[in-house]
C-alpha cells in the first residue's frame, strides 16, 4: 500500500470520497479504495511512406541531386530523400489499459472481502460450458457471459467509477489478482485485500469518449 494507510474509521466514517471506486459487473459491484495513482494512457502507430506512393517525389529528389552534383557538390554532403517522403500516415490507435490498485476492505461487522474478490474473478474467467455432448464440454462461455449484441454493443461489460473525476463504461477485465491480509476480522475472514486488476475498452475508443473518462 504504497500512498496509502489504512484507517478503517476514515474509510468507514467517509472522510476519503475521492478515493473511493466503484466496479459495476452484470452480477455484482464492488467498492474499494485507491492505493495508488490512476494512470491513462493511449497509443497511436503512425508509418512512413508506403511501397508505391510518393516515387515522383523521390524521383524529383534524385534528379535535382544529380543536377547539383555537376556544380561540385559530393553525394556525401546531399541526401536523396524528398521531404515529401518522410511525412507519416496513421494506421491505427490503441484502446488504453486502465490499471487499478486499491483495497477491499472490511470496515463494518459482516463483510466479506472474500466475497468481492471472487466477484472480479469472475471477469476473467470462464461463465461455464456453453456446449457439451455426452458431457464433453465442446465451448466454453465467456467471463460475465460477454458477448457481441450488434455492431456497436455487447453484453456482459463492465463500469469503473473513481470519486467525482473518473467514470468509464463499457470496459472488459484483462487480468485481477488479490492478496488476503494476515489481519482478521471477529469472524476469522481477511480484514482486507489488496486488489490489483486492468481494465480495457471493449473497443476502440473515439478522442471524445477517451476524454469523456476523465470527466472534462
Amino acid at each position: 500500500m504504497s500512498d496509502y494507510t489504512l484507517d478503517l474509521e476514515a474509510l468507514e466514517s467517509g472522510q476519503v470520497p475521492d478515493a473511493k471506486l466503484y466496479i459495476v459487473t452484470p452480477n455484482d459491484s464492488i467498492t474499494g479504495f485507491l492505493t495508488e495513482a490512476v494512470t491513462v494512457a493511449g497509443a497511436a502507430q503512425w508509418e512512413g511512406k508506403q511501397p508505391g506512393h510518393l516515387e515522383s517525389a523521390d524521383e524529383i529528389s534524385r534528379t535535382a541531386h544529380s543536377a547539383l552534383s555537376l556544380f561540385g557538390m559530393a553525394p556525401s554532403q546531399m541526401s536523396m530523400t524528398s521531404i515529401a517522403s518522410t511525412r507519416k500516415h496513421w494506421l491505427s490507435s490503441e484502446s488504453p489499459s486502465i490499471p487499478i490498485n486499491f483495497l477491499i476492505v472490511a470496515y463494518k461487522d459482516g463483510m466479506d472481502v472474500r466475497q468481492k474478490v471472487a466477484a472480479l474473478l469472475k471477469t476473467v474467467y470462464p461463465s461455464g460450458p456453453a456446449a457439451s455432448i455426452a458431457g464433453v464440454d465442446l465451448f466454453l462461455s465467456a467471463p460475465n457471459n460477454y458477448k457481441f449484441t450488434g455492431l456497436d454493443s455487447a453484453s456482459g461489460l463492465i463500469s469503473l467509477k473513481i470519486g467525482r473525476w473518473f467514470e468509464a463504461k463499457n470496459l472488459l477485465m484483462e487480468d485481477v489478482s488479490a492478496t488476503f491480509s494476515k489481519q482478521v476480522t471477529q469472524n476469522g475472514y481477511p480484514l482486507y485485500a489488496e486488489v490489483s486488476c486492468t481494465l480495457t475498452p471493449w473497443k476502440l475508443l473515439t478522442a471524445d469518449e477517451a476524454i469523456e473518462m476523465i470527466q472534462v
